[in-house]
């Protein structure tokens, strides 16, 4: 979710990398829930975000297509779409 907003808002909300660190006194336990559009959605920089001076930072993609850039680029992935 946070590369979708990334795109969404123009890098205005930048993407964090997700970090945990584990307590050696204490157990822990982690759910993974994913939740995204559906793969065919359009990403694409709102209108909204851009003012009139502003281009948008990304092309639009596919959710498809960027989760495929993803798997193949981790964090180098928001760079195979700059505009």
């Amino acid at each position: 979710m946070g590369d979708l907003f990334h795109i969404l808002t123009n890098a205005r909300f930048t993407n964090v990398l997700h970090r945990v660190v584990v307590s050696g006194t204490q157990q822990r336990l982690s759910t993974a829930y994913f939740y995204g559009p559906p793969i065919d959605f359009i990403l694409s920089p709102f209108s909204k975000v851009l003012n009139s001076a502003q281009a948008p930072h990304y092309r639009s993609v596919a959710v498809k297509e960027y989760v495929a850039i993803k798997a193949q680029n981790l964090e180098k992935a928001l760079s195979f779409i700059r505009a």
